[in-house]
């Protein structure tokens, strides 16, 4: 008998004279801790002796119930031993799911049993129609299946056997973000609820050359909210303006940003656009090269206002004190 603490075994034993004992041992000859026997002595005078015990994973699957009489040096044993327990074991931590691309929720039955004919559940117990897959009778049931779910949900069968019961999701759309969870109804073992966070990125990060110097990207379809960096081809950070980040009225960010880089730069960069919380990073490298970085014109024309108007300071310095010296 299974309780919600372990495994009850009972042991009774029958026809005893004088008064036979009752205890449990684990698989190393320990004593179990268990209440005491219950004994009833029959109207032909002889004993009938009873137990119960509860067990836990924690001990070994082979036990022993030993009635016995030392007076007259009697003993009886009975050796039971209990088939491992199954469990469903799911992911240690959260599943990060791209939207637009297939993600797998894992999960799998300890020890390994063919899962073929029983039937299967996942169900997100966030929504209201929760059930997202089902497989019964060793057919896939979708009559029940919540409708956005319908067409994008599959398990592995050629896998079943060997208890594996993961979950495919395919096409990821930002709704499926949420805890999933699979359901053995015939282990009555709910298995580890799976938690699935939504990352939506972009598959390349788009990159503008304007006037040969100020470099523009811009990366779009993130969620949640990203960062926008750029860095020299030492990885040190440039300095540019606080990216632009909009939201648009699919819940997915835009973020662009511009840096302006010299010649004293080294002309290699590199835009990162990341979101820590999930751990998502996407960098694109860029090589400007030499030829496509203008001539100094700026220099060249800070040079010629500034250096006509020292010149002209200094003739005019140069006149003034030459009149001066004059009228003296």
């Amino acid at each position: 008998m299974i309780s919600s603490s372990g495994v009850v075994l009972e042991c009774e034993s029958k026809g005893w004279y004088p008064e036979p004992e009752l205890f449990w041992l684990d698989a190393e000859g320990k004593l179990l801790s268990a209440g005491a026997p219950e004994t009833v002595r029959g109207p032909d005078g002889l004993y009938t002796v009873s137990s119960r015990v509860t067990v836990e994973k924690s001990h070994s699957n082979s036990f022993t119930c030993r009635v016995q009489q030392s007076k007259i040096q009697q003993t009886r044993e009975s050796q039971i031993h209990i088939p491992g327990q199954h469990q469903l074991i799911g992911p240690p931590q959260p599943i990060v799911a791209i939207v637009g691309d297939d993600v797998i929720l894992p999960s799998h039955l300890e020890p390994a049993t063919d899962a073929a004919d029983m039937p299967v559940d996942w169900m997100r117990p966030d929504l209201d129609h929760s059930l997202v897959h089902q497989r019964y009778k060793g057919q896939e049931v979708v009559t029940r299946q919540n409708p956005s779910y319908v067409g994008r949900t599959s398990l592995f069968t050629d896998k079943l056997k060997h208890g594996n019961v993961s979950l495919k999701l395919s096409e990821v759309k930002l709704s499926d973000e949420g805890g999933y969870r699979c359901l053995l109804p015939s282990l009555k073992d709910p298995g580890r609820l799976a938690g699935l966070p939504m990352s939506m990125t972009h598959d390349h990060v788009h990159l503008n050359l304007s006037s040969g110097v100020v470099l523009e990207c811009e990366s779009k379809g993130w969620y949640p909210e990203p960062e926008l960096f750029w860095l020299d081809a030492e990885g040190k950070l440039l300095s540019a303006g606080a990216p632009e980040t909009v939201r648009g009225p699919d819940g997915l960010y835009t973020v662009s940003s511009r840096v302006t880089v010299e010649k004293s730069h080294s002309n290699s960069f590199t835009c990162r656009v990341q979101q820590l919380s999930i751990n998502q990073s996407r960098d694109t490298h860029i090589h400007v090269p030499d030829d496509l970085f203008p001539p100094n014109h700026a220099i060249a024309i800070t040079v010629r206002v500034v250096v006509p108007v020292m010149c002209i300071s200094a003739v005019v310095f140069i006149l003034w004190k030459k009149e001066s010296l004059r009228n003296q």
